[in-house]
């Protein structure tokens, strides 16, 4: 970065499958509109440029540097934890802790609990013990659900964040949210509507990075009625701080 060029110190931080990479991908293109690199990497230095990403606080420890501006997104809960699942899936299916989710005999699907089909990320994958039906077990909603409020939320917030990307505001109105986020990060040399075309392409590129298009309420063909009441029963107090449950 020159010495005249505007200082660009921003984070992309917190839980994923929130928006983070969309976020990151409009971002990318705001910063390289000004004229800047925004990765800034050398042989030396990686990740440290004008911007970065990290999902867990323990990626970036120690405190805010003066310059710097943290970015974290949020989105139901529900939908976060389904995609997570769904999308761990569709990458992964052979790793030992996908196994724990596949309905058998030796690991039947409780009752109650909602059964789903996947499209695999290798389209050429055909599962060696035949069609495949998977669901979550309640020990991997606590389990993952904890770490991603805890470590993917909380713990970024007491450090100090500069502005919190609402996933379904955004959904319902991407021009207001985009130039509300470019106005608080002090970016500019693009219009909202370019960093539209932008990150919609990359996403058309990019069709398996959305498990399940980023729709709202994806949720529920992962998690039945059930499972929701866990979810609810065991990171209400989040969603209801974020309204998303009353």
């Amino acid at each position: 970065m020159g010495k005249d060029s505007p200082e660009v110190d921003i984070a992309v931080v917190g839980m994923g499958r929130t928006g983070t990479t969309l976020v990151k991908n409009i971002l990318t293109y705001a910063i390289e509109s000004m004229g800047i690199d925004p990765t800034g990497k050398d042989e030396t230095r990686q990740n440290f440029g004008p911007l970065k990403y990290f999902h867990w606080k323990k990626e970036r420890p120690g405190n805010k540097r003066d310059t710097e501006k943290w970015v974290i997104c949020r989105r139901d809960f529900r939908d976060v934890l389904a995609s997570g699942f769904r999308s761990t899936i569709r990458q992964h299916p052979e790793k030992s802790g996908v196994r724990r989710f596949i309905d058998s005999k030796g690991n039947p699907c409780p009752e109650n609990y909602k059964q789903f089909k996947v499209e695999y990320h290798d389209t050429n994958y055909v599962p060696l013990d035949g069609d495949r039906k998977y669901f979550i077990p309640k020990n991997q909603i606590l389990e993952q659900g904890t770490k991603i409020i805890d470590e993917g939320w909380y713990k970024w917030l007491a450090t100090g964040v500069d502005y919190i990307f609402h996933y379904e505001a955004y959904m319902d109105n991407k021009e207001k949210v985009i130039t509300e986020m470019l106005h608080k990060l002090n970016l500019s040399g693009c219009t909202a509507k370019e960093c539209i075309e932008v990150s919609d392409e990359w996403l058309r590129n990019n069709p398996r990075h959305a498990s399940n298009n980023g729709i709202i309420n994806g949720w529920e063909d992962v998690f039945s009625p059930t499972q929701e009441q866990l979810i609810i029963d065991e990171f209400g107090d989040w969603m209801r701080e974020y309204n998303y449950i009353k």
